[in-house]
């Protein structure tokens, strides 16, 4: 069941809500022009929180940083795939 909204209950600007539900927010997107998709998505992607890395990825970087300094690497266009 989805929520729908009539052009009459569309929320107004800097009006207060008690209570938005993820409900709400995917009719809201959903009455979105298509044109206004890719801004819409700027502005929610800033509320998804990034990844943090997990001890053993921050240990590979570092090690990978160490093995870099020590000219220990191949770069991309030197390698020869097949």
């Amino acid at each position: 069941m989805s929520a729908t909204f009539s052009r009459a209950e569309k929320p107004i600007r800097n009006e207060v809500y008690m209570a938005i539900s993820r409900q709400h927010l995917h009719a809201l997107v959903d009455m979105v022009e298509e044109s206004g998709l890719a801004t819409l998505y700027d502005v929610m992607i800033r509320f998804v929180p990034e990844d943090e890395a997990m001890p053993e990825e921050i240990e590979a970087i570092a090690i990978a940083r160490d093995e870099y300094k020590r000219g220990e690497t191949v770069r991309l266009a030197d390698l020869r795939l097949g």
